[in-house]
């Protein structure tokens, strides 16, 4: 059995972006999609983060508004 130091060694040697920009087949139940560059990975994180706090926002203001 590998120790704790040893497999914290392996995942440091991984180059976990080596495959960006490749568009495989992959069978899982997550909601995925391919992007060609860090620009669009930016974008999509963007609109989803602004997304989100957009609509925390809109149930504190309905919220206020019943209370």
């Amino acid at each position: 059995m590998e120790s704790l130091q040893d497999i914290q060694e392996r995942i440091v040697k991984i180059d976990w972006f080596s495959k960006c920009g490749e568009i495989s087949i992959v069978n899982t139940n997550l909601n995925y999609k391919f992007v060609k560059n860090w620009s669009e990975v930016s974008k999509k994180c963007n609109n989803n983060w602004d997304n989100f706090k957009l609509g925390i926002r809109n149930k504190l203001t309905a919220s206020l508004h019943e209370n």
